[in-house]
């Protein structure tokens, strides 16, 4: 599994404006649903609220996973939102979440939800994940970031190792 087989460009928001969890959240299922023509948005963000009431997806570092099977997907989606102000986020480690990957995946096929989590996790240890994001020009630019470090990590090449987070 690689991520760009599942995050596009018409899914980033690199100026996410968001002051709550949910409202990220929200604005990250409303670019899922616009990108897949889906003219309900309201199962998917229910599943996302219903898990996420569960445990926080903040793992720390800055990083938020949201998540949920879906009934009805064929495929993982991935969307990704940049906050350069930071979230309250209630991240396991209490600090403001700066990068969202909302990860969707389909109810029938749990073992891709590992696969697409573990993806994720090893990108988060990329020492300049937000900043590399925060500055790309667009969509475009911060996809191909991913997709270059998603690259190297199949090829062996270790990311370089995760530095305090710099603050935003």
């Amino acid at each position: 599994m690689r991520i760009r087989d599942y995050l596009t460009p018409e899914r980033i928001d690199l100026r996410l404006d968001a002051t709550s969890k949910a409202t990220a959240i929200e604005r990250l299922v409303t670019l899922v649903a616009r990108s897949l023509g889906l003219t309900d948005s309201a199962p998917l963000l229910s599943e996302v609220m219903r898990r996420e009431e569960i445990l926080s997806t903040g793992v720390g570092d800055g990083i938020a996973i949201p998540h949920a099977a879906i009934d009805g997907f064929t495929d993982p989606v991935i969307a990704l939102g940049m906050s350069r102000r930071g979230i309250d986020y209630g991240a396991l480690d209490q600090k403001p979440v700066h990068v969202l990957f909302l990860l969707v995946w389909p109810r029938a096929a749990p073992g891709l939800q590992l696969k697409a989590l573990a993806r994720i996790a090893r990108l988060g240890r990329q020492e300049d994940l937000a900043a590399r994001l925060l500055a790309a020009a667009g969509p475009e630019e911060a996809l191909a970031f991913i997709v270059s470090e998603d690259e190297r990590a199949d090829q062996g090449s270790p990311s370089p190792p995760k530095a305090p987070t710099p603050s935003l």
